[in-house]
């Protein structure tokens, strides 16, 4: 998502800002995963860091540490060149202490640059929440505000910010003060997908602050700083140019016969979004998909679009269990959304993510995974009362079904839907790979 709106925010117009000599900014580049883009495709006046060789920029495991620090050495040499040079730093949300290290701590005078965040979905929010869900947030934030406040001061005269002991702030404590920076710091900006009223939840608070810091009224921002930046409504915007639309594809290396089989077979196709793989393989997988195989039936083809942080082509043991499946794998770092976009008549399934709020389509959203009803409709920023039909282990239920899971060595699944006026709930039987249906009074049902 961060990437999908940097392409879109920062780039589309070739180049960040026109200065008053007519020339555009060259924009220098690289990815935590470097496979989202094609390098050879890169649009004009866009470079790839030019202090990283390729093998550095493009590797799928980015050394993370090698790049900041290249990107810092980057600064410092253009800013002893030129101490004039200004800049415009981009980051993904969760690095926040970057910007006090390579901006604050390199002397950049503050006329001199911009540090954007750019939100990476529900972490953005979570931050809010879980920072400011507290009896009185407004002390709370202006005790962070004192404590941010020094911490700039001694990076500043120290010219240096790490994650060791000795700052007011600690690197790894910066992070739930993003909201602070973007409403405090004049040379900050904080990048959303989309920002409600309904994404803080700040039920404990008693001192006005979303009026105060957050909304002022309605859907209205009290920071210039703070932006919302629709990934639909940015697509949108390059929709009826072709030249854009090309170079966009290019840059993805976004196939067009991507769904070709569905086509072929004149069947619909159906996107199973996936999670974390690896280490820590997704919850239920094999299970979950099953199902919507069996609830959905052969009218569709399926398709697996794995988390990008973890491509399939990582890990040859995803990529046989999806061929034995059944299951045609896309590639996974791809932005989601973009595929929402360019094939709006997909249908999807899958696990929690912000990637559903681009589903503009109710017929689209089929099986929820992984969370209760109640759940899913509650996590914020994801169109989670949208979906069909919500699957969960029975742990998440509590006892309440425990009287229809009558077959100790079978596993069981808890299936609720959206429209319960056929069926109040289903138990799926994963062993027997059956689907029991039943109405509000316990009993069966066709």
């Amino acid at each position: 998502m961060p990437v999908l709106m940097f392409t879109l925010s920062a780039l589309k117009d070739n180049g960040l800002t026109e200065t008053e000599s007519g020339k555009t900014i060259p924009t220098f580049v690289w990815l935590d995963r470097s496979g989202a883009w094609n390098w050879d495709k890169l649009p004009e006046n866009v470079y790839p860091i030019p202090t990283a060789t390729r093998p550095e920029y493009t590797t799928p495991n980015v050394n993370r540490n090698l790049m900041y620090n290249k990107t810092n050495a980057y600064i410092q040499e253009l800013s002893e060149i030129n101490p004039e040079s200004k800049f415009n730093l981009y980051l993904n949300d969760y690095d926040t202490d970057q910007y006090l290290k390579m901006l604050v701590a390199n002397g950049i005078p503050e006329t001199n640059y911009t540090c954007t965040y750019i939100s990476d979905g529900a972490f953005s929010y979570s931050i809010i929440n879980n920072t400011f869900n507290v009896e009185n947030a407004t002390e709370k934030y202006n005790t962070m505000l004192e404590k941010y406040n020094t911490t700039k001061e001694q990076v500043k005269e120290r010219k240096y910010y790490s994650y060791d002991s000795g700052f007011e702030v600690v690197g790894k404590d910066l992070r739930p003060y993003l909201l602070v920076l973007a409403n405090e710091d004049p040379n900050v900006r904080w990048w959303f997908p989309r920002l409600r009223t309904e994404h803080i939840k700040l039920d404990k608070d008693t001192s006005n602050f979303v009026q105060n810091k957050i909304f002022s009224s309605g859907s209205t921002l009290v920071s210039p700083n703070i932006k919302e930046y629709g990934i639909n409504t940015l697509l949108t915007a390059i929709q009826a140019d072709e030249t854009k639309v090309a170079e966009l594809k290019a840059l993805y290396r976004f196939n067009d016969d991507m769904f070709a089989e569905a086509k072929a077979q004149n069947k619909k196709a159906m996107m199973l979004l996936g999670s974390w793989a690896g280490n820590t393989p997704e919850a239920n997988f094999v299970e979950y998909a099953n199902f919507v195989k069996k609830y959905y039936g052969d009218e569709y083809v399926y398709y697996y679009k794995g988390h990008p942080n973890t491509p399939t082509a990582m890990y040859p043991d995803r990529a046989e269990l999806l061929n034995e499946m059944g299951l045609i794998d896309l590639e996974s770092t791809i932005a989601a959304e973009l595929i929402l976009f360019f094939f709006p008549d997909i249908y999807m399934s899958g696990y929690s993510s912000s990637t559903f709020t681009s589903l503009q389509n109710k017929e689209m959203a089929c099986a929820f995974w992984g969370q209760t009803k109640a759940q899913a409709i509650a996590i914020a920023n994801q169109n989670g009362d949208m979906f069909d039909v919500y699957i969960s282990h029975p742990s998440a239920h509590g006892n309440k079904y425990d009287e229809f899971m009558t077959n100790p060595e079978h596993k069981y699944y808890i299936v609720e839907f959206n429209d319960t006026s056929k069926h109040e709930f289903a138990i799926y039987d994963s062993t027997a790979n059956t689907i029991t249906y039943y109405n509000a009074d316990n009993e069966v049902v066709a």
